[in-house]
């Protein structure tokens, strides 16, 4: 058949939750031919996997769209378990579901997409798209309380061109009513699964880390140098960490400022030693090409507000970022992400 007389093809990453189940249903309505794919990325010990798969073949079933589970445990634990626990172990705050977007859910998508020769993925992020001329870019979510752009920040932009956020439009309350309302009735009322791919898998690590690094010392220490207490293990602690720190006899609230792997020393100190006025960004992704500075608003948590800062682009993957006003908790390994009216332009990852 000639290309402009089939239907255009989309390959829609499902979970099992609501929210990939209506961007499947979304898709069939517009008229497109629907394809799930869903990515296996470990083995879980408990039910929760089998009873997503019987999800995914309820509502695909329903909407008679073909469904394909895929096994990419080798690939999820290679550029994302890993990566958690190097994050970790070198004194950082890893962020890996940014990871995992880029390497694992959109890139194997788009790779799906071009064994299909599909001409779209779907995903059921809340984020929008827009074009600038022949560019392809994303924007924050109309909900911001659900946006989920900033977790997008790490994808590439031939990616992008590809990609279709059905869900960009609505809130979860009007997601779950839309999904009632076509049938989904197995999905719809479904707890929320943000995480839920990574929270066994943390449980785990964090049993191993218990025990195979309980003979590790480490030291507490004031920011002046003074010794304060001994500590297990470093990788328990995260930046801004106020609670369990075993420090007593001081008078006012401590607070974890900075974490060094190789002298396994934990600093801690007052409030307004965690505050901090500028970052330099390493491996800065663009989506839209920056060489002089520029202002914009700036996340640095996925739930945090925007906030005014001054983006100064140091070279291709590098940058520095003044913020308007100090910020609290700012953590090596998390991301920094700039957007300029709704439109995500960028982002790196912090590394001081």
């Amino acid at each position: 058949m000639c290309a402009y007389l089939r239907k255009r093809k989309v390959i829609v990453g499902v979970s099992g939750g609501v929210d990939s189940s209506l961007c499947v249903a979304l898709i069939v309505k517009d008229g497109f031919d629907a394809i799930a794919v869903n990515m296996v990325m470990f083995l879980s010990e408990s039910n929760s996997c089998e009873l997503a798969r019987d999800d995914i073949r309820s509502v695909c079933g329903s909407l008679m769209v073909a469904h394909y589970s895929v096994d990419v445990c080798d690939l999820f634990k290679a550029k994302v378990i890993d990566y958690f626990n190097e994050s970790y172990n070198s004194g950082e705050t890893p962020l890996p579901c940014a990871v995992c977007n880029r390497h694992i859910k959109i890139r194997f998508l788009y790779v799906v997409m071009k064994m299909f020769d599909a001409d779209f993925f779907a995903t059921g992020h809340y984020a929008r798209k827009t074009k600038d001329g022949p560019r392809h870019l994303i924007k924050r979510a109309l909900c911001k309380k659900r946006d989920q752009s900033f977790f997008l920040f790490n994808v590439l932009r031939e990616h992008i061109v590809h990609a279709l956020f059905p869900l960009g439009e609505m809130t979860k309350e009007q997601t779950r009513a839309r999904a009632k309302e076509l049938g989904l009735v197995s999905v719809c009322s479904k707890k929320s699964s943000a995480d839920i791919c990574f929270r066994e898998v943390i449980e785990k690590m964090d049993s191993v880390r218990s025990v195979d690094r309980s003979s590790e010392e480490w030291s507490i220490m004031d920011s002046c140098g003074r010794f304060l207490s001994k500590a297990a293990c470093g990788s328990r602690y995260t930046i801004g960490q106020r609670r369990g720190l075993g420090v007593g006899g001081v008078s006012v609230p401590l607070y974890v400022v900075s974490i060094d792997s190789f002298s396994k020393t934990i600093v801690v100190g007052t409030e307004r030693e965690l505050m901090r006025k500028e970052v330099r960004l390493e491996r800065v992704n663009w989506f839209e090409d920056k060489c002089e500075t520029f202002r914009a608003e700036v996340k640095v948590r996925s739930c945090g507000n925007c906030m005014g800062a001054i983006i100064v682009p140091m070279s291709s993957y590098r940058a520095k970022v003044i913020f308007d006003s100090c910020e609290k908790g700012v953590a090596a390994g998390q991301a920094c992400v700039f957007f300029v009216e709704d439109v995500l332009v960028g982002g790196g990852w912090i590394c001081s």
